[in-house]
């Protein structure tokens, strides 16, 4: 994994790269303190997001699936 992290003065940009020897499913969990910027395009999560530590601690997970190269 790589990550990186563009500063600027008001905002930040972070990027992460994921490589893989083979094809695999790699789940990107960000929990920050904040204001949830309501979208058309999340939707509540259904169900159980893990059972497994440290996710089973996660509750109201909201999931925005993104296709292509682009910004969703």
């Amino acid at each position: 994994m790589r990550r990186i992290i563009l500063w600027c003065d008001e905002y930040f940009i972070e990027v992460c790269r994921v490589e893989c020897e083979k094809e695999n499913i790699i789940d990107w969990v960000l929990h920050v303190a904040g204001e949830l910027v309501s979208s058309s395009k999340m939707k509540n999560f259904q169900g159980v997001f893990s059972n497994k530590k440290p996710f089973k601690y996660l509750k109201k997970v909201k999931l925005w699936k993104c296709t292509g190269q682009s910004f969703c």
